[in-house]
């Protein structure tokens, strides 16, 4: 049972792994794609700024960005290392957001060459600090994995010693009591076989054991052999008691035969 509910733990602590870690590392990517689509719709924006479809494109990356973000934000508070760094990597994104709404404003206002110089600098500090913090979130799901791969490793190290110990116990005292139940049934085969063997002999006599406390089979026939050799022993001690008496009578017939003949 011991076996079985670590097992048991250790395949769903693997599925929690991986269903974790698989899960954290495509949403962090996905978030690093958008972000850099954000980049690339931005770039396009400030060259082509009459394009609808291109600004379009800058609101829906966003919005997916945010989308995936909520996502993962509550997986990632699970740990404690992901925990005290996704406020980083909000800060920063709210920075990189802020930073590409005033490059969009800028273009509107025909500052074109001003939202260029000024998305570049985003583009070097924001954007490059933002995607530094995401891909240390990236390395900490790693981590995590790593690290709850060895603890399910040490885990069932011990399960199995446990089991190993437990079932060890369990033979010993299984060999200790199949030892005694062994001994007990050819103890009493042993002693019937030894009455029946006298028996044979003639030996009737008694041992002062003519019954024992036994309720199985074993038992029955012990005192069954018992009442038996006690029986027999009562009939010959008869026969040897009505031998001396018919001696007895003969010797007395021959002593008055010979006493007529004189």
């Amino acid at each position: 049972l011991s076996s079985y509910q670590g097992m048991s733990k250790a395949s769903d602590d693997l599925d929690n792994m991986y269903s974790r870690k698989l899960q954290a590392t495509r949403l962090l990517g996905t978030e690093i794609s958008l972000m850099r689509a954000v980049k690339v719709s931005t770039v396009e924006y400030i060259l082509e700024p009459g394009d609808a479809k291109v600004e379009e494109s800058i609101d829906v990356n966003i919005q997916k960005y945010e989308s995936y973000w909520s996502e993962y934000r509550s997986l990632g508070m699970r740990a404690d290392k992901a925990a005290a760094e996704i406020p980083n990597t909000e800060a920063k994104w709210n920075e990189f957001n802020q930073g590409v709404q005033e490059v969009r404003r800028l273009v509107k206002e025909g500052k074109k060459e001003e939202a260029w110089k000024y998305f570049r600098k985003v583009e070097l500090t924001t954007a490059e600090d933002l995607l530094k913090s995401q891909q240390a979130l990236r390395k900490i799901a790693d981590d995590n994995a790593d690290i709850l791969n060895t603890e399910i490793k040490e885990s069932n190290t011990r399960h199995i010693e446990f089991s190993f110990m437990v079932n060890l116990v369990a033979l010993a005292l299984l060999v200790g009591l199949a030892t005694i139940i062994i001994r007990d049934i050819t103890g009493a085969l042993h002693r019937g076989v030894a009455i029946c063997e006298a028996m044979k002999k003639g030996d009737f006599r008694t041992d002062g054991v003519n019954h024992v406390d036994r309720g199985d089979e074993l038992g029955a026939m012990a005192n069954a052999l018992f009442a038996m050799r006690k029986e027999l022993n009562a009939l010959m001690r008869s026969v040897s008691e009505s031998s001396e008496q018919l001696a007895a009578s003969s010797e007395e017939l021959t002593a008055s035969s010979n006493q007529a003949a004189q």
